[in-house]
């Protein structure tokens, strides 16, 4: 019986840990980022890559054209990885001063809703918020 119960373990965390990898895989390719009630990929204004590190411990966004960013216009921004999750992944932007209610740094998931499709949240928000900014992947 303890033969069956360890079978059981490794077989349900390893398909934990197959369903949770992917998800910085699935980040190639152009997206566009708009309020949820604008349409996407109609112009560069706010298209961009996401290009993974090779040791996928870094995200980087490189926009077409600069965005306002806190600091002035910015075109490229690092987010540092810190864990991937089933849909999502939590990030750590790069120089961020941003602080939540409790005066930590604010981190940020990245949620796959759909494979060409993303939302962010900030960790320790509600579960089911999502903020109104949808990040839409543009058909080449």
């Amino acid at each position: 019986m303890n033969g069956l119960r360890s079978l059981i373990f490794v077989s349900t965390t390893f398909a934990a840990l197959t369903a949770s990898a992917g998800v910085l895989e699935r980040l190639s390719g152009t997206w566009d980022t708009m309020p949820i009630d604008k349409s996407t990929c109609e112009s560069d204004e706010y298209q961009h890559t996401m290009v993974v590190s090779p040791r996928k411990d870094r995200v980087t966004f490189k926009h077409a054209k600069a965005i306002d960013g806190p600091n002035g216009k910015i075109q490229e921004y690092t987010y540092k990885v810190l864990y991937e999750q089933e849909d999502r992944v939590m990030l750590l932007l790069e120089g961020e001063t941003r602080k939540s209610r409790n005066g930590d740094l604010v981190i940020w998931e990245l949620i796959l809703e759909r494979p060409d499709y993303y939302r962010w949240r900030t960790y320790g928000s509600p579960a089911d918020w999502r903020n109104s900014v949808m990040g839409q992947r543009c058909k080449s």
